[in-house]
């Protein structure tokens, strides 16, 4: 998995996401993601640094989280699970951000997301896939 490296991606989420008060759980994000890539961490560890960051975060760092969370995908697939955890979150917020992001998924997932989500309670969460195929 390609990144700038950790330090210049800090700098860049903070930059982003304004501060590095409101940037703690995408630089959370980026610590786990790159422990990972060192041999220091876990899939585990990365997983709930972006549980948190989807689930908890203001905006700018939910969208940050997914895009790790989509990059991760290519070289830890077992990851992409979060995307089916939290597209059934009891928070229809979080399933929003899932459905903001089921377009840049790879398939069959992409598929599988589109199909549970169109079936989503939220008006809203509908609403964001209307015009897309499972």
């Amino acid at each position: 998995m390609f990144t700038f490296g950790r330090a210049h991606e800090v700098q860049h989420a903070v930059h982003f996401i304004g501060s590095p008060e409101k940037a703690t759980l995408v630089v959370a994000v980026i610590d786990a993601v790159h422990d990972l890539l060192e041999g220091q961490g876990s899939e585990e560890a990365v997983l709930a640094c972006l549980r948190t960051a989807l689930v908890e975060g203001k905006s700018g760092t939910w969208e940050s989280a997914g895009s790790w969370l989509r990059k991760l995908g290519a070289g830890y697939p077992a990851t992409q699970q979060l995307w089916t955890e939290l597209a059934a979150h009891r928070s229809a917020t979080v399933r929003f951000r899932v459905a903001c992001e089921v377009e840049d998924l790879a398939e069959p997932l992409r598929s599988e997301l589109v199909r549970l989500l169109l079936q989503d309670p939220s008006k809203r969460v509908r609403e964001r896939l209307e015009g897309q195929t499972p």
